[in-house]
């Protein structure tokens, strides 16, 4: 029998053409603390899971150092500092062993720093979050809902998240009836899937 034929998905295209990207950028050595975060809010406040993943990461980079620079753009409206596209993780585990540090300013964070608009870091951020295992399926929901008041079409979220536009449509299903006070006092529910979700939807209807 002949191998099934694998197709290539549109996150992994993707992910080549920001490799092949970034490959032309140079790696800059930043004062973390310069750092801030992206505008757009792709994840829920870290539960102990979220906390325990950070102290393994911290304790990695500690000892072996930062392999994989993150991305970020200098700040639209504040000199001398930058905005994430991506990294959160490697972001704070670096700020956490920044605090530790006996000598804070010989810690500093490689990144790549590009000229971005709202729109182009949007998108780095979501490329990231489409090859990341760990978003629930609320949180993709929830990243689904910015990546819309961004101004991206149903259409062109779907190869962002890697799913099919009934797929995408289901996530709306739910953001557009839960309001989302209530979704991050519930948080990342780790364990809970589209149906129960959709289910407490209709509820509330």
């Amino acid at each position: 029998t002949l191998p099934a034929r694998r197709h290539s998905s549109p996150v992994i295209s993707n992910v080549g053409k920001a490799l092949s990207h970034l490959s032309e950028d140079s790696i800059l050595s930043l004062d973390p603390s310069k750092v801030d975060h992206s505008p757009f809010q792709d994840r829920f406040a870290a539960d102990q899971e979220a906390e325990a993943e950070l102290e393994v990461l911290k304790l990695s980079i500690a000892t072996e150092g930062q392999k994989i620079p993150v991305l970020v753009r200098p700040h639209p409206t504040k000199a001398d500092r930058y905005q994430l596209a991506y990294g959160h993780r490697r972001l704070a585990a670096i700020l956490a062993i920044m605090n530790e540090a006996e000598r804070s300013e010989l810690v500093k964070i490689k990144a790549y720093v590009r000229d971005l608009t709202d729109r182009q870091l949007i998108e780095e951020q979501a490329l990231e979050n489409g090859v990341r295992e760990n978003l629930t399926w609320i949180e993709l929901a929830m990243w689904a809902l910015q990546l819309k008041e961004a101004g991206l079409s149903h259409r062109a979220i779907c190869p962002v998240l890697g799913l099919s536009e009934a797929g995408v449509s289901h996530l709306f299903r739910v953001t557009s009836v839960i309001p989302s006070d209530i979704v991050y006092a519930i948080g990342r529910a780790r364990l809970v899937g589209r149906p129960k979700w959709t289910a407490f939807a209709d509820l509330l209807k």
